[in-house]
This record gives structure tokens, C-alpha cells and sequence, in this order.
């Protein structure tokens, strides 16, 4: 019960974490695509029922903004995008409490009886045989990695969740809460899929982990964070940052040749 438990909620953290930041990712996809910020169209009259957008950069919904004779439609993202961006916080909170109970569970386990009689048996039975076990420097290595790296990963998703909180994000500048979310975010996912990666080690090159010749459980979950990452260092190659900035600072790949939509955007 506890082991099973102990291989689901890392899995499933791990892949609601992934999950907070792959929007990010295809945003900046669609947005490098478009050449723009936001997807506009200027159409001329005046509609019956219009809104300004008082912060429209980081305002989710469709805005339109009216200019003497006609009016500009600024979509950002596709509503199923828009509706996952809104819905990372709590993503990441749940994620956070699967991560939570992954670190309790794992701190139970010596105390477990399962584990206290395979220990004593184990020296037993080398006891009577008179033999020893030589001390492999390479699992050591591994192991002492490993739990470092899940201690770090854990210490800044505890960090994540704490800057989350309203009390604590509105104390924050837009600047340093950026910094927490975004680089402090993509690094946390780094240390947590380094982490499964040292779990796994080689054991996908052993025949006896893929039962009915499946992967193991491990293994599936670290393709969804490893696409993120890997779609995140791409991102930022000098190339394709450089063009993305200036994207996300109001440039457009070609400039409109009217007048009022010039104005608006400038």
C-alpha cells in the first residue's frame, strides 16, 4: 500500500508540474509563429457593445479597443490556451501537495515492519553464511544524488507554493515574482525530473522492470517534462530569445500600413 502509493504521487506531481509550464511554452510557440503579441484585427464602424482593456497585456479575455472610426480586436491565445494558463496556479498547488505526501511517505519507510525484517533478515542470513557485501562507490554516488537533488527540488517547490499565496505575492514586485515563477519554476522542474532520472539510472536496460512489455511508470512520466525542457532551451538559444523579447515588448514582424492601428500599437 505505502509503495504503491510512494510511485503514484511523485508521477503524478511531476506531471502536473510539467503541466504549469508547457502553456508557457506553446504561447511563446504561437506568438513567435504569429510575428505579433497578440492576434488583432482592425475592422472599421463602431460595434454596439465595446470595452477598453484597462492592462490588457496580462488580461485574459478578448479585448477592443475603439480609435476615431473603427476598432481593434486583440486576441492573445486561443480560449483553450487562455483556460489553461488561468488554471496553472492551482495546478501547481495540487502538484505541490502530491509532492508533499511523496516526501512522508518516503520518510516512513524505514520505519516500515516490511522493510525493518528485510534488513534483519538480510544480515542474517549473511551472518550465518559468513560472507559480506562489497561497497559499490557507483550506487553510492547515485543514491547520495539522487536524495540530494530531491531535497533541492522539493526546497523550491515549497518556495513556488509559499510565493503563490495572495498575502505573500502581493508584497511582491511584478519583477521578483516573475523571477520566482518563471526561472526559480523552470529550474524546480529541472531538479525534479534530474531527480526521477537518477531513480530510474539504468534500469530501463534491464528486460525484468517492462512488464507485458511496457515501460514502467517512471519512465512514461518523464516524457512530458522532458519535452517541456527541452522546448524551453530552445526558447532561449540568443536567436530565438532575442526575437521573442522583442515580440513580447510590442514588435510586430511587419508593420501595418494603417495609420490608426500604428498609433495604437505604438
Amino acid at each position: 500500500m505505502v509503495s504503491l502509493a510512494n510511485k503514484v504521487f511523485p508521477i503524478v506531481s511531476l506531471i502536473m508540474l510539467s503541466l504549469c509550464y508547457l502553456p508557457g511554452v506553446i504561447a511563446a510557440v504561437l506568438q513567435l509563429y504569429r510575428g505579433t503579441k497578440y492576434k488583432s484585427d482592425i475592422k472599421s464602424g463602431l460595434p454596439d457593445i465595446y470595452y477598453l482593456c484597462r492592462d490588457f497585456p496580462i488580461f485574459s479575455k478578448n479585448c477592443i479597443i475603439y480609435c476615431k472610426s473603427s476598432y481593434v480586436c486583440f486576441r492573445r491565445f486561443p480560449n483553450w490556451l487562455d483556460r489553461w494558463m488561468l488554471c496553472r496556479k492551482q495546478l501547481g498547488l495540487l502538484a505541490l501537495g502530491f509532492a508533499f505526501l511523496h516526501v512522508l511517505y518516503t520518510l516512513i519507510i524505514p520505519i516500515r515492519y516490511y522493510v525493518r525484517f528485510r534488513i534483519s533478515a538480510s544480515t542474517i542470513s549473511q551472518i550465518k553464511e559468513n560472507r559480506t557485501t562489497e561497497f559499490d562507490t557507483t550506487t553510492a554516488w547515485r543514491t547520495d544524488s539522487y536524495y540530494a537533488v530531491g531535497i533541492l527540488g522539493f526546497g523550491l517547490y515549497v518556495l513556488l507554493g509559499i510565493s503563490s499565496l495572495p498575502s505573500v505575492s502581493n508584497a511582491l514586485s511584478w519583477r521578483e515574482f516573475n523571477f520566482i515563477q518563471s526561472k526559480l519554476g523552470y529550474l524546480t522542474l529541472f531538479f525534479c525530473t534530474f531527480h526521477t532520472y537518477l531513480y530510474g539510472w539504468n534500469k530501463f536496460l534491464r528486460p525484468s522492470y517492462y512488464k507485458w512489455y511496457t515501460p514502467p511508470g517512471y519512465m512514461l512520466c518523464l516524457v512530458v517534462p522532458s519535452v517541456v525542457l527541452v522546448l524551453k532551451l530552445l526558447l532561449l538559444l540568443p536567436c530565438v530569445d532575442r526575437s521573442l523579447t522583442r515580440i513580447r515588448k510590442g514588435w510586430e514582424r511587419s508593420e501595418p500600413d494603417d495609420d490608426s492601428k500604428r498609433t495604437l500599437l505604438t
